[in-house]
C-alpha cells in the first residue's frame, strides 16, 4: 500500500504484517492493482452523530474522469457503493436503512455474493441491509483496478 500526503509518500510492502494507522488528512492508495474485486471491504469508523453532509469515501479509485468505484458514506449517514461501468453508466447503490452516525466508533462491513447478484451492509456485525445488484457488476469493477 502506499500513503499519499502531498509532500510525501510512502511504500509498504504487500507482504507486510505490520498494521497502518489511516488518518483522516492522508489520501491512501495500493501500490499495486487488485487483481480481481474482493468480496468483503470493511472499516472501523466514527461519524458523529450531528453529520449531515457527506463523509467520504472508504475504498475505491475515485478520479471522476472514468470508470470509477467507491464506497463511501454519503450524505445523512447512508453507506453508498457507486460506480461507473464499461459503457459509463452510473450505478449508484444506497443502503438507505442504514445510518452509521453512532458518535461513536463503529464497524461497517459490505460483501459482494457476485453468483446471487447481492451487496449486503453490516454494521457492527449485525446484517443491516441487502440490495440487489446488476449482474455485470464483479465484471465491472475487476477492471477498476
Amino acid at each position: 500500500m502506499t500513503t499519499c500526503n502531498h509532500t510525501k509518500t510512502q511504500t509498504i510492502p504487500s507482504n507486510s504484517t505490520a498494521g497502518l494507522t489511516f488518518l483522516a488528512s492522508t489520501q491512501y492508495k495500493l501500490s499495486k492493482p487488485l487483481s480481481k474485486a474482493p468480496l468483503t471491504v470493511e472499516a472501523e469508523i466514527n461519524v458523529p452523530t450531528s453529520l449531515t453532509g457527506r463523509v467520504g469515501g472508504i475504498f475505491g479509485n475515485y478520479s471522476g474522469i472514468g470508470q470509477d468505484y467507491l464506497f463511501e458514506i454519503y450524505s445523512n449517514g447512508v453507506p453508498r457503493l457507486w460506480y461507473s461501468d464499461t459503457n459509463g453508466n452510473n450505478k449508484d447503490y444506497r443502503f438507505s436503512n442504514v445510518d452509521v452516525r453512532t458518535g461513536g466508533w463503529a464497524h461497517v462491513a459490505i460483501t459482494f455474493d457476485y453468483a446471487n447478484n447481492i451487496i449486503s451492509l453490516y454494521l457492527n456485525g449485525e446484517l443491516a441491509q441487502t440490495l440487489a445488484c446488476d449482474a455485470d457488476m464483479n465484471a465491472n469493477i475487476t477492471k477498476y483496478n
